[in-house]
């Protein structure tokens, strides 16, 4: 009883629009998904409840603007006052006016009806999803509500979007508050004029003494991506990440877990290179809804996928392990083969799993020498 006063009280703030005197929370929040498309989070763009039921806008159902074919169009006749929804059998006409539906042989459908909040119309998700065949689904996330359409069979279950999207809503969810939430002015206390000092601010590179250090990783093997992630993790530094098209296929939970904890995913690109990075970022965008925009290409070929607006990986330093070196032996020659170079190095290493197993004590060497391992923004490289 207590949820379902809960979910009610929710839905009576929804319909009549949160209140402009408090912040927006998380629970204010509700994401709509067509099939596997998480679409552009708005005011206008929500879900809201009316009479107990999950309406969402009509234009969810709109492929040129989701584009997601959910196997039902879009027809909006201005002059009627209607919202047409069309299937290959099947017709749903909404009339604002009136306030009824009719199928395509112009008989009823009980109790449907379209809704129109700030001219916006929105239709009933439950009873459009029913007469079509559609699936819909309602979840609770970090982020806020997931409400989602799909097809039936759909590829991804609410638990794999969520996981795959996770980064896009935590995102979107900010922004979303920031923009929404007014500014609390504070009373103005009577006081006199105390001169104000600033913050001093934060130091958002390292000290102009110290090496810069970026970290890529070779992802070929898929023997120790997970390791490495852990590594880096524990020691809060981030890494580019550059996958084959064949490991992307095989490590899709690992690729959604590096983006998802903001590190660099490029696309290793060595032959073939043009077919290989369609090829990475058609697979990179199915898995987790992201397009990559850094490579590594052979070296004669970076200016000209530079022009086409690539970020190529440049490396300066190999730091791959040798056939057999022990890790102490290979944490020792590279942090030595870091000492005395630029100011700013590019260092390659693998994913195998003697690069795992050392990484760790290779992170610890490197602070101990005072290298600052830079985060790899595209902006950076």
């Amino acid at each position: 009883m207590k949820r379902w006063i809960a979910a009610l009280l929710c839905a009576v703030l929804l319909v009549v629009g949160v209140p402009s005197a408090r912040a927006i929370t998380v629970e204010d929040i509700y994401f709509t998904a067509v099939n596997i498309s998480l679409l552009p989070l708005s005011a206008n763009t929500m879900p809201i409840w009316v009479d107990g039921q999950i309406y969402v806008p009509a234009s969810v159902f709109d492929k040129q603007q989701t584009g997601a074919d959910l196997g039902v169009a879009l027809s909006r006749v201005g002059a009627k006052n209607t919202v047409i929804l069309i299937a290959e059998r099947k017709n749903m006409i909404f009339n604002l006016t009136t306030g009824t539906c009719m199928d395509e042989h112009d008989d009823p459908i009980a109790n449907c009806k379209a809704v129109v909040r700030k001219g916006v119309a929105f239709l009933p998700l439950g009873r459009v999803c029913e007469y079509f065949g559609l699936e819909d689904s309602y979840t609770h996330t970090r982020y806020g509500y997931l409400v989602r359409i799909k097809t039936p069979g759909a590829r991804l279950t609410d638990d794999e979007f969520v996981e795959a999207a996770e980064l896009l809503m935590q995102t979107r969810m900010k922004d979303f508050i920031q923009a929404n939430t007014p500014p609390v002015i504070p009373d103005k206390p009577n006081l006199p004029d105390i001169p104000q000092v600033p913050d001093d601010p934060e130091p958002v590179e390292p000290p102009a003494n110290r090496v810069r250090l970026y970290l890529a990783f070779r992802c070929e093997s898929g023997e120790g991506v997970e390791r490495i992630l852990n590594s880096l993790d524990r020691h809060q530094v981030k890494g580019l990440f550059l996958f084959t098209p064949e490991q992307l296929a095989a490590q899709d939970g690992l690729v959604r877990r590096a983006v998802g904890q903001g590190h660099t995913v490029g696309l290793l690109a060595e032959e073939n290179p043009q077919e290989t990075l369609d090829r990475g970022n058609a697979l990179l965008n199915r898995i987790a809804y992201t397009a990559a925009t850094v490579a590594a290409v052979p070296e004669g070929q970076r200016a000209g996928f530079e022009e086409r607006g690539w970020i190529c990986w440049n490396q300066t330093a190999d730091g791959r392990p040798r056939q057999g070196e022990r890790s102490a032996t290979y944490v020792q020659r590279i942090a030595r083969m870091l000492d005395g170079r630029s100011r700013t190095i590019y260092l390659t290493m693998d994913d195998g799993a003697a690069t795992a197993s050392a990484l760790n004590a290779m992170l610890d060497e490197f602070e101990r020498r005072e290298f600052t391992v830079v985060t790899p923004l595209e902006s950076r490289l």
